[in-house]
């Protein structure tokens, strides 16, 4: 996401992939890390706007400030 004029787009690409995933536990950890790596480039509130669903159902997010 560093290497993009437009890492908010790319972030909206990444959650579409997400929701994809059927296994809770798999998206679960997929999004935590998404959301973590997300950090080093966008603000918290991009990130919780994005990652809404996922961020909510998340109990590794808490704690993050993301969460």
């Amino acid at each position: 996401m560093s290497q993009t004029d437009n890492p908010e787009k790319v972030l909206q690409q990444v959650v579409r992939q997400i929701e994809k995933i059927s296994d809770n536990i798999e998206r679960n950890n997929i999004a935590a890390s998404t959301g973590i790596i997300a950090g080093l480039v966008l603000n918290q509130s991009i990130i919780k706007r994005l990652l809404k669903e996922e961020i909510v159902t998340n109990p590794a997010l808490k704690g993050t400030g993301l969460a």
